[in-house]
């Protein structure tokens, strides 16, 4: 009798989930908040960075932030956003106002918003890096924030440069213990040094064709 009565409740309990459940729709989940790479974790494991990325459909803007979150603590005021990059995501976005442009430009907090981070690297408890890759340049930029501490909630600086590479970098990694920091970079054979990569890069974009020539070819192609 008992389980009479349970089973002939369920389908009210459903129904009453069901009216207050929101429904999952595509704009819903084109619009969801996604990870982006790895959670870097820092050396004490007391706190984790990660980079999340959304799309707005009213704004037509793709934003991707920079969060730092404390693993120790339940307070939501404990997670900080130390990177903030928005683009228009419309095919062809219209060009600003240069008026608006240039007022944009003198403000720190919109500064900061033109650094789209990626891959974060913890370079301390206290210090985290970020890479920014300039399309324009073909360069890679490490940027770095530093917790300001001292207080019941924790403060981190604004992003300051740390290292410029030539090329881009990907797969940066940090030893605490010995300082040292790697990464990875594709680099053409015979150059020595990433400054000759990003010479030839630069020629390979001034050429005014794009034939090739291959001394080998593969065994077997894809069509065979």
């Amino acid at each position: 009798m008992t389980i009479g009565r349970i089973m002939n409740s369920l389908p009210v309990a459903a129904l009453a989930i069901g009216s207050l459940a929101r429904q999952f729709t595509p704009e819903v989940l084109v619009q969801t908040n996604r990870l982006s790479g790895s959670v870097a974790v820092s050396p004490s494991s007391s706190s984790i960075a990660y980079i999340q990325t959304r799309y707005s459909i009213e704004d037509k803007r793709q934003t991707t932030q920079l969060f730092i979150q404390k693993l120790d603590s339940n307070d939501a005021s404990e997670t900080h956003q130390v990177a903030d990059f928005s683009v228009d995501a419309r095919p062809n976005p219209p060009k600003p106002d240069s008026e608006d442009s240039q007022d944009a430009d003198s403000s720190d907090t919109v500064k900061t918003k033109k650094l789209k981070p990626s891959q974060p690297v913890w370079l301390s408890d206290s210090s985290l890096g970020f890479v920014v890759f300039d399309s324009a340049s073909g360069k890679s930029t490490l940027y770095a924030v530093s917790n300001h501490g001292g207080h019941k909630h924790s403060r981190w600086s604004k992003p300051y440069p740390v290292m410029t590479a030539p090329v881009p970098i990907s797969d940066v990694q940090f030893n605490t213990a010995s300082g040292i920091l790697a990464f990875t970079a594709e680099v053409y054979n015979g150059t020595s040094t990433l400054e000759e990569t990003a010479k030839r890069d630069r020629k390979e974009q001034e050429r005014a064709d794009t034939g090739q020539v291959y001394d080998e070819l593969w065994v077997r192609h894809w069509d065979t």
